[in-house]
């Protein structure tokens, strides 16, 4: 989802991605979505549907449906490595303008913080 939100710029909706589906017949009711991001429930093992989510995100299906798969495809990891850089530039410049005062050092050591805070820095396998 967050590589699909930086490669088109805006957040991805739920309808936009069931309208995709259901033109391949595929029904993606908010329940099963709702499944699908936490991971629980029985769609999350639903072959055609993971099929479907794998074309629509552009990732090797194998990748959905073989449950030994280690880590993530390295288009993929590399893009959210990214997605966090950016993320946190956001942050950084945000900082910058509204702390009054903030001297470099401090939006650095803010930087720094918030690389750890970042529940999204374990993306992959390397450090940004």
């Amino acid at each position: 989802m967050d590589v699909a939100e930086a490669n088109q710029g805006t957040p991805l909706t739920w309808q936009e991605i069931s309208d995709e589906l259901a033109d391949k017949g595929i029904q993606l009711g908010r329940a099963r979505w709702s499944y699908m991001l936490n991971g629980s429930g029985p769609s999350v093992k639903a072959e055609p549907l993971l099929t479907a989510l794998a074309e629509f995100f552009g990732v090797d299906a194998q990748y959905l449906l073989d449950d030994r798969n280690e880590g993530l495809p390295n288009r993929i990891d590399a893009q959210l490595h990214l997605v966090q850089a950016l993320r946190i530039r956001r942050i950084t410049s945000f900082a910058a303008r509204t702390l009054d005062g903030a001297t470099p050092e401090a939006i650095r050591e803010l930087t720094k913080a918030i690389k750890t805070l970042d529940p999204g820095q374990n993306y992959g396998q390397s450090e940004l």
